[in-house]
């Protein structure tokens, strides 16, 4: 086997590892929380992640510019390994939620530096097939992951959900260290510390101050610090060399209009992710493996509608299948409020698979919008800030979502019961008929509220879609100068 298709086989392994860590852990969490508590902390541990994974991602791709691809991927690589084993061994959710901090920071390096690696070892006609390929690695850990997620969590141990990365790892670091070769050209680079820090910094006090519900002073002094911290960014990156985020793209209408349907997509997406689980497990009694695979609804019908997508804007344009996804995805959020304790398990499959639909539109019609907006030498800086966004949306949804399923469950305080009880298979066997039906409402009562936000949410989005160009493609291309050319650093 050549060195570049092992090196193309470590990229796969760390794409897959990325991609697999939000479905795994998702269905991992209920039984987390019967086990060591902290279900008021419940959304920071998808939060911690999203948050050191995303602010981290521009800094990575300032460091492999300047020490080369190889060795920032393989500390990037370390540091996830590092962050998951510790995970492993957490005794408190507040454990679990630094180490995730550590696990995000670095899981934010992996798929920048990973696209960039395939940039520097393909041609472009290549590349377009390999990337294909690549996309395919979502759709099929989407698919697994909950399935080995469950079965990991209940048959063996949570911990083993994060234990499972380490021999992946290994092998990334393996192959990378022996296969492939660079001949680093050293240049000058100016890495926007002061953009990093103003923007970590804003959403690390928005974060914070959504979380803190038992102190209205502190919450509010985050607040402020957060929005003061915003026009600090803006200031930071119309004056930087080399910005971390360039402010200019989002004059034009598709990049901006997809940019913020990219941030409510991410929020709809770790929400249904994070916080239809506990329903599942909690209310309808279902066990972590049975969960895993309801999740996996969206995994199979997602990738359909985004081939079907796809087709369909090329001769609609991109304000269609967007607005269609919009649609889709509230509808989809509205059916969840029908589930109740004694539905069919086959209903929330089946409602997973339409709003994996509506995902799949949306998300084709925004980035290829974006993409569209903007010539060849802009391509990668704009498909970075649509992911960037999704990931922020996310971040912030799950807090805000996390914030109103916290203050729905400490209800349970009222009625003297532990909502804990009620995602941990053992302790939920011994409860009395009142009691788990007490429970049950509770934990009911709190997801319900966090469903309509997410219908709202949805709604949004479509009527965000509907300010997307409606002519045909070309309308709204910015085609600029094209090629690949090898790079002279990189050699397989």
């Amino acid at each position: 086997m050549s060195d570049r298709r092992l090196i193309t086989l470590a990229l796969f392994v760390a794409t897959f590892l990325v991609s697999l860590d939000a479905s795994v852990v998702s269905t991992a969490m209920p039984t987390v929380i019967g086990q060591i508590g902290g279900i008021e902390l419940y959304a920071w541990v998808f939060s911690a992640y999203l948050l050191t994974s995303t602010v981290t991602v521009p800094i990575y791709g300032k460091l492999a510019d300047l020490f080369g691809r190889k060795p920032v991927f393989l500390l990037s690589i370390a540091l996830f390994m590092i962050g998951s084993m510790l995970c492993g061994q957490a005794q408190t959710m507040e454990e679990l939620i630094g180490f995730r901090l550590l696990q995000g920071v670095g899981a934010g390096g992996v798929l920048p530096i990973n696209q960039t690696i395939l940039g520097d070892v393909y041609p472009l006609e290549e590349r377009a097939r390999i990337t294909g390929l690549f996309s395919t690695i979502w759709g099929v850990s989407g698919l697994l992951g909950p399935a080995i997620g469950g079965f990991l969590t209940q048959y063996v141990s949570w911990r083993w959900v994060f234990y499972v990365n380490f021999p992946l790892c290994v092998l990334t670091i393996v192959l990378i260290w022996k296969f492939l070769h660079e001949r680093i050209e050293r240049r000058l680079h100016s890495i926007d510390y002061l953009g990093a820090l103003s923007l970590a910094g804003s959403v690390a006090c928005l974060l914070l101050g959504l979380q803190t519900t038992d102190n209205a002073g502190l919450a509010a002094l985050l607040y402020v610090l957060a929005v003061v911290l915003v026009p600090v960014f803006i200031w930071q990156e119309r004056r930087a060399p080399e910005p971390l985020v360039p402010l200019w793209l989002f004059s034009r209408r598709a990049i901006g209009v997809s940019t913020l349907g990219g941030l409510l997509l991410g929020w709809a997406l770790y929400g249904q992710s994070t916080f239809l689980p506990p329903y599942v497990q909690g209310v309808m009694g279902a066990s972590p493996t049975v969960s895993g695979f309801i999740l996996a609804g969206s995994s199979v019908s997602w990738p359909i509608a985004s081939t079907i997508g796809g087709r369909v804007l090329l001769r609609t344009g991109f304000r269609f299948p967007c607005v269609l996804g919009g649609i889709i995805l509230t509808v989809g959020f509205a059916l969840l409020l029908l589930v109740t304790a004694d539905s069919s398990l086959l209903l929330p499959l089946a409602i997973t698979a339409v709003l994996g639909i509506g995902f799949g539109f949306y998300s084709v019609g925004t980035i290829l919008a974006a993409q569209s907006a903007v010539g060849w030498e802009h391509r990668g800086v704009v498909t970075s800030a649509s992911q960037f966004s999704r990931n922020i949306g996310g971040t912030i949804g799950v807090s805000v979502a996390g914030a109103l399923f916290t203050g729905g469950v400490m209800a349970a305080s009222t009625a003297a019961v532990n909502p804990n009880d009620l995602l941990s298979p053992a302790v939920r066997a011994g409860l009395s008929p009142d009691m788990l039906a007490t429970l049950q409402a509770v934990l009911s009562s709190a997801l319900r509220n966090v469903y309509v936000l997410f219908v709202g949410v949805a709604a949004v989005s479509a009527l965000v879609a509907a300010f997307l160009p409606g002519g045909p493609p070309e309308e709204v291309s910015d085609a600029g100068p094209r090629g690949a050319s090898e790079p002279a650093a990189v050699s397989v």
